[in-house]
């Protein structure tokens, strides 16, 4: 048995996520602070949901920061992108043009 503690800070909560192998492949259940059995997925999906409530699209980290940074001060900031999986040589259907980058560049400069 493998065995984490699952923190929900937005929520205020915790759970222990208990992971075992069985018979019929891999068993997840998780136990709240109360030691009852909970479904793992309702903690996670409202933790995620005050955050946005709280920072909308941005990290935690980077809206606190911001939140205090003087007006117009520069802060670099590295973006990830997750796109879909798709076959080797395919584009995407919709793509932003030369000059609607520009603008959008200009407008964030």
């Amino acid at each position: 048995m493998y065995a984490a503690e699952a923190t929900f800070p937005y929520l205020g909560t915790t759970a222990t996520v208990q992971k075992t192998e069985g018979r019929d492949g891999l068993d997840v259940r998780a136990i709240g602070a109360d030691g009852r059995t909970v479904d793992v997925e309702k903690p996670l999906a409202g933790d995620r949901a005050t955050q946005r409530e709280r920072f909308g699209v941005l990290d935690p980290t980077l809206a606190q920061y911001l939140a205090k940074a003087p007006d117009g001060e520069r802060v670099p900031v590295a973006i990830w992108l997750v796109e879909p999986e798709r076959a080797l040589g395919e584009r995407p259907v919709g793509k932003a043009d030369v000059a609607t980058i520009d603008k959008l560049l200009q407008a964030w400069s």
